[in-house]
């Protein structure tokens, strides 16, 4: 049902994901990732391209391609399910 995270990991290996002290952060599950915007703890991500963009750089040290980033981006909209066979979808912003 859930795919990764329900755990709790320190943000920010390599370089820190948001301000103020490094800390450990509890991480969501990636389904319906694409219908949950802003993104991070604090909401300073608000599309999953930044989300993406950010966590490459932050956990593994990675500046990804705008193609990279596009077809990760693609990958986690895969995830999003439906609710009683009505497709999710995320609040109007």
């Amino acid at each position: 049902m859930n795919v990764g995270g329900n755990l709790f990991e320190r943000q920010g290996i390599f370089h820190p994901l948001v301000q103020g002290p490094l800390e450990t952060v509890r991480v969501p599950s990636l389904r319906n990732v694409a219908a949950t915007p802003p993104y991070f703890h604090d909401g300073s991500a608000p599309t999953l391209e930044d989300a993406v963009r950010r966590m490459a750089a932050a956990q593994l040290d990675r500046n990804l391609t705008a193609e990279q980033i596009a077809f990760l981006v693609a990958f986690l909209k895969t995830l999003t399910g439906n609710y009683r066979g009505t497709p999710v979808i995320g609040a109007a912003p």
